[in-house]
């Protein structure tokens, strides 16, 4: 079952990770701009922030960014492998990249999740960064769990 509690590890790094950025991790693609595992000026999504920029580089921006991609790559994917280390004991991976999508909606203000990093910014942007990241930790433990 999966529980804020066996979470919070993986809660609290995106939610520092989301505070200290202070702005979505995006990438112009066509006419519009979309999330990115890393984005401009070194930004990183809400998944993006789990694993390091020598992972990113070893394996590039997938084509799809949904998060589910990361069931069909294979072991040893430096991606992958960086991510789900995060997933807590005895958690399914299935379970748990469906907790990542949660998180990965509120990072892009997708319509899958109502609650957003953009509106939390826009109304609580000016609180330090410690502050910033509870709201946020608030925020993920209501659409990831």
């Amino acid at each position: 079952m999966t529980t804020a509690a066996n979470l919070e590890p993986v809660i609290t790094h995106i939610a520092n990770h989301l505070a200290a950025q202070r702005r979505p991790s995006t990438v112009p693609r066509g006419s519009r701009q979309t999330c990115a595992y890393r984005g401009a000026d070194h930004t990183k999504c809400a998944v993006g922030a789990l694993f390091s920029d020598e992972a990113y580089q070893k394996a590039g921006e997938p084509e799809d960014m949904d998060v589910f991609s990361l069931l069909d790559t294979y072991d040893g994917d430096p991606i992958r492998d960086e991510a789900m280390a995060w997933k807590p004991e005895g958690m399914k991976n299935f379970d748990f990249i469906h907790v990542l999508s949660r998180a990965q909606n509120y990072h892009d203000g997708s319509d899958l999740v109502s609650i957003h990093y953009e509106t939390t910014l826009a109304n609580h942007g000016d609180l330090p960064d410690e502050e910033l990241a509870k709201l946020i930790a608030e925020d993920l433990r209501k659409v990831m769990v």
